[in-house]
């Protein structure tokens, strides 16, 4: 006598808010699968929480669960971009700090490697991170891949370069 079940999850005041509600299937002989997606979530940590609720009122409240949500897009910022050839010479990187950053790397979209920057030239404190790449050499119009790897994870973007 499922009638329907609500996504939860914890502001940053400890409030609860609603997602969403999905429909129920009633009282089913077969395994149902559900499915509800956050389209804007925070960026650190969420704590979710979902409540099944019966036709007659009855609710069953389910355990909380963290995800832990990275986005490169919100996380970083890399300026100038478009990188125009001549009247920049220094592509930088700035944003919430992605964790232990091991290197950032720039390739062209063959996969060459185009600039590195290595640990030691990455600062990155509890909240911000930034490094700069020198984009000395001549570059071909196009999009290139920026790449931070850190030691969990590897975060990319694009950025484009006019000659």
């Amino acid at each position: 006598d499922n009638d329907y079940f609500t996504v939860e999850r914890m502001d940053k005041s400890g409030d609860r808010i609603t997602l969403g509600i999905i429909p129920g299937s009633g009282t089913a002989i077969i395994e149902s699968r559900y499915a509800f997606n956050d389209y804007s979530p925070a960026v650190g940590i969420n704590i979710y929480r979902l409540v099944q609720t019966d036709y007659d009122g009855d609710m069953e409240v389910f355990s909380e669960i963290a995800v832990n949500h990275r986005s490169a897009r919100r996380e970083l910022s890399v300026f100038p971009n478009p990188f125009i050839q001549g009247k920049h010479s220094v592509l930088t990187v700035e944003g919430s700090c992605p964790g232990d950053v091991q290197s950032t790397t720039l390739y062209d979209s063959q996969g060459m490697l185009i600039s590195s920057v290595p640990r030691k030239n990455s600062t990155c404190d509890t909240e911000m991170f930034k490094t700069e790449l020198e984009l000395n050499r001549q570059l071909s119009s196009g999009i290139y891949h920026l790449k931070i790897q850190t030691s969990r994870e590897m975060i990319s973007t694009r950025v484009i370069v006019i000659n």
